[in-house]
């Protein structure tokens, strides 16, 4: 139905990829730095390729189960998960490249509204730029905190 350009968006961390990495080579992490995801449960497999996630998003006032597979692992270095749902297609794409004592994140994003359960407004290129900006600042907090102490 509508199909959003590709987002790339781009944010330097002031943390090794060692740190990044946990965070967005686990689906299941991606509460902690992205509003839009309420819940990840993986159904299948161990997190490499092929492994099937069900993400719980929320776009605009829709709520939206997303079946997620981990497509492409580059462990360390990149992954690309694809969600899908009745009105939604999502392709999502993080790398990592160190940039001297920091780290360059990449993120592309795609949507495709299948359906007219989702608003277009919500996915309109500004707001998806704008989402990927707040998702890789949102990253940024969470691997930049000072790490908890054992209990």
């Amino acid at each position: 139905m509508l199909a959003v350009p590709v987002v790339e968006r781009s944010l330097r961390m002031h943390v090794a990829p060692a740190r990044v990495w946990p965070v967005v080579g686990d689906l299941r992490r991606r509460p902690e730095w992205d509003r839009t995801t309420e819940r990840v449960t993986r159904l299948s497999g161990d997190g490499g390729v092929g492994s099937r996630y069900e993400r719980v998003a929320r776009f605009g006032r829709c709520r939206v189960v997303l079946l997620t597979v981990v497509a492409e692992l580059e462990p360390g270095v990149r992954v690309r998960y694809d969600g899908l749902s009745r009105p939604l297609r999502n392709r999502t794409e993080l790398e990592l490249s160190p940039d001297g004592d920091g780290t360059l994140v990449r993120l592309l994003a795609w949507y495709d509204l299948r359906s007219v359960e989702l608003s277009a407004t919500d996915f309109d290129p500004e707001r998806v730029a704008a989402l990927a900006d707040e998702q890789l600042a949102g990253l940024a907090r969470v691997v930049t905190a000072p790490e908890r102490a054992s209990a």
